[in-house]
């Protein structure tokens, strides 16, 4: 009986761990896919009251709209073209990346490159947003009137950057 009851108790526990992102999941990503399909089914320009029209939409979007099928086949190359090309290319500097061969460290970097690119821009137009002189954040609190702030150097660090107004 006492194995049962902390079975129970593991099983509410992993429940309520894992309810946090369930909610954001139900809230966040599955009622705007409701709501869009109850709207499909609607006559609506989101200034007059919906009208229920049943299948009609689909009808003309189906039933032979040039936009429609144009989208759909760029779509399609589109998705089919990437796939692909970056499986592919992927694959073959991951392969020239574990050859002995000239230019390895090359081909090594080239491969990773992609992964480290996007966080130093990230990191360099942080940098010029709180940059402590001349940085876009102090400018726009100088406009407003505000004192100039030194983000980052402050006891709290990063904190001061989060909460900036208060």
């Amino acid at each position: 009986m006492r194995q049962r009851a902390l079975k129970t108790q593991i099983h509410i526990m992993g429940w309520l761990f894992i309810s946090p992102i369930l909610l954001g999941s139900i809230v966040f990503s599955f009622t705007p896919v409701l709501y869009s399909l109850i709207i499909s089914f609607t006559e609506w320009n989101a200034l007059s009251p919906a009208k229920f029209i049943g299948l009609e939409n689909f009808r003309l979007i189906l039933g032979g709209d040039i936009y429609f099928v144009q989208a759909v086949r760029n779509t399609i190359v589109f998705c089919l073209g990437s796939i692909f090309f970056s499986i592919f290319f992927g694959l073959m500097l991951a392969l020239l990346a574990n050859q002995k061969i000239m230019g390895q460290n090359f081909y090594r970097t080239a491969f990773f490159a992609p992964s480290v690119t996007s966080t130093i821009a990230i990191g360099i137009v942080f940098s010029f947003i709180y940059e402590p002189n001349m940085g876009l954040l102090n400018s726009v609190l100088c406009y407003r009137n505000r004192p100039w702030r030194r983000w980052g150097f402050s006891p709290l660090g990063g904190v001061g950057i989060s909460f900036s107004q208060h």
